[in-house]
């Protein structure tokens, strides 16, 4: 397994009217030689009003799927 690559964003919005314009993130996939699966998914962070507490939390993940044919 590959390590996790970090791209950091720093739009907080998504505006479906301005998708042109939209900042990327260019991303090396980990092979392109063979067939596999990769997985994505977006991480945040925040603390909880009521105690303080720091937490993480993950978006839907994105399978990606790679195959010869």
């Amino acid at each position: 397994m590959e390590p996790a690559t970090a791209a950091v964003i720093a739009a907080g919005t998504i505006d479906p009217d301005a998708a042109a314009g939209a900042a990327t993130q260019a991303l090396t996939l980990p092979f392109s030689d063979h067939a596999g699966q990769m997985l994505f998914y977006a991480e945040r962070e925040y603390t909880r009003a009521s105690d303080g507490t720091l937490l993480t939390v993950r978006s839907n993940p994105l399978l990606i799927s790679l195959y010869a044919g």
